[in-house]
């Protein structure tokens, strides 16, 4: 007997633990961006929930899945996992489930997402592969009549698939009445069990301890996703995933991708990811971002060259991200604003990628540092200014909406930097409102970086946006005195103008780096 408060997982609980490693696979297809049995050939998981009653009758999973291009689940896979069923009329639990299966037909809604039926059952066993066969010919005939003709077919099908038949009508008529449905006539009958039968998965995973292929498969399946990128990395994300699933079923929790690959961080290769091609458009305007902001300052003919440390900005700024859901930064025209938050924030981002580069998993373990995927940032920076000018055109570089690549961020800490903020005042609203809105809802903070003139425009547009803990601003000053003595003593020839006015931002001077 397990002990009591014991977790099923760590005890072999039986039935609760064939369930959870079911939920696992859909959890690792959910992580993937793959498909699964059942979804047809162009849908792909989006979301996994557990013990959704009494929404659906069939709870135990809730898988829905979606085509490229949909915002939306348009099929709905309702799972009932089952160790070992005895599928006859006289067996008490198979009465419960089919009692299920035909509620959730009754209930379904007409205009909502496609609705199938699933059965998970723990390897192949009869019972399971004569439903599997009654539901491939039920899919693929058009009516109730055409179904149970061909099934009764003299000599077509084997005597144990006919008798499963009478087996699932028995059931189904018994599942009617119980639902009120006084002497349901014979065609009423197969009208029910035929609908049931058509949409009806059986799926026949082999996970238990004595037998368990696709468990071992499934870790070998997470190798590529797993930040080690060896077996033992694939094996530790699908016991997390086994662990996650004994948390989430009793909270009733409904999982979607970004609440999965954060919850799997620190065993997550992060780079790895669904939407490549959308990514890469990221990284490329993060590279243009990056090289428009110079850290030093350089001679003509680059000779010499001076970095003034900005730790006085950089403190305020550490705060501000993790305080609050959205920062304005912003100064003077040349105070070196863009280069500060740049620079603190690929700091920020430093572990983050240590941890994910090639090499051994000691390499990596000691790259992330002693505090290790807790510490983890993730960055993203764009220049509005380097954008398209409208919403729809960046949309389509991107190639799928922005709010779908932030979600797929997965450290703790999760950072948008917008650079040029300021371009709102020259029509660039609209695209800093739909920037605003995607981190939004992928509950990531924004940076956005202008010029004081027109800091208060930036302001307005972030914080008609942002609830949550709000939106705070940091000023970066002019340079202080001893930064200026930094610059001077490296490039003398400006020290007439420091003898002129006193302070190096004055008399229309630039001294710190370009921004």
């Amino acid at each position: 007997m397990a002990e009591a408060g014991a977790s099923p997982v760590s005890t072999g609980g039986g039935g609760v633990t064939f369930e959870r490693k079911v939920a696992s696979d859909y959890l690792a297809r959910l992580l993937l961006g793959h498909g699964a049995d059942g979804l047809g050939p162009s849908r792909v998981v989006v979301s996994v929930a557990f013990q959704q009653a009494p929404e659906f009758t069939v709870d135990d999973l809730v898988v829905g899945a979606a085509a490229d291009g949909e915002d939306e689940p348009s099929l709905v896979l309702a799972v009932a996992a089952r160790r070992t069923p005895n599928v006859v009329d006289s067996d008490e639990k198979s009465q419960g489930l089919f009692r299920s299966f035909v509620k959730q037909l009754c209930n379904m809604p007409a205009d909502g997402p496609e609705l199938r039926l699933g059965l998970a059952v723990a390897g192949p066993q009869d019972h399971a592969e004569q439903l599997a066969v009654l539901a491939r010919l039920a899919a693929d005939q058009s009516d109730a009549e055409g179904f149970f003709g061909l099934v009764r077919t003299p000599k077509k099908f084997e005597k144990q698939v006919r008798d499963r038949l009478v087996q699932v009508e028995r059931l189904v008529r018994r599942a009617l009445v119980d639902l009120e449905v006084l002497e349901p006539s014979t065609a009423v009958v197969e009208q029910h069990a035929w609908e049931l039968l058509s949409r009806l998965v059986v799926l026949m995973p082999r996970v238990e301890s004595a037998d368990d292929p696709d468990w071992s498969a499934l870790a070998n399946l997470l190798i590529p996703a797993s930040r080690r990128r060896d077996l033992n990395g694939g094996i530790s994300l699908r016991d997390r995933l086994l662990v996650l699933a004994d948390d989430w079923a009793p909270s009733a929790a409904l999982v979607n991708a970004s609440m999965l690959r954060r919850a799997v961080h620190d065993l997550l290769d992060s780079s790895v990811r669904r939407h490549r091609a959308g990514w890469r458009a990221l990284e490329l305007l993060g590279e243009q971002a990056q090289a428009a902001v110079g850290d030093e300052i350089v001679s003509a003919d680059g000779a010499r060259r001076v970095r003034v440390d900005r730790d006085d900005v950089t403190a305020s700024l550490t705060a501000a991200v993790g305080s609050a859901d959205g920062v304005v930064v912003h100064g003077q025209s040349g105070v070196g604003k863009s280069a500060a938050t740049l620079g603190l924030l690929t700091t920020m981002n430093t572990v983050a990628k240590a941890a994910d580069e090639p090499g051994t998993a000691d390499d990596r373990a000691d790259a992330a540092g002693a505090d290790g995927a807790e510490g983890e940032s993730q960055i993203v920076c764009m220049n509005l200014r380097h954008l398209q000018r409208t919403v729809l055109e960046f949309e389509g570089s991107l190639g799928v909406p922005l709010r779908d690549l932030l979600a797929e961020m997965s450290a703790p800490t999760r950072v948008l930097v917008v650079d040029g903020a300021d371009a709102v005042a020259e029509g660039a609203q609209d695209l800093l409102t739909y920037i605003v809105d995607a981190a939004v809802v992928a509950d990531v903070t924004v940076v956005a970086v202008t010029a004081s003139d027109a800091n208060q425009l930036v302001a307005d547009t972030m914080v008609g946006r942002i609830d949550g803990q709000g939106t705070v601003e940091v000023a970066v000053p002019p340079l202080t005195d001893s930064q200026v003595d930094v610059v001077v003593g490296e490039f003398g020839e400006l020290s007439r103008w420091r003898r002129t006015c006193g302070r190096g931002s004055c008399c229309g001077v630039r001294w710190s780096w370009i921004c």
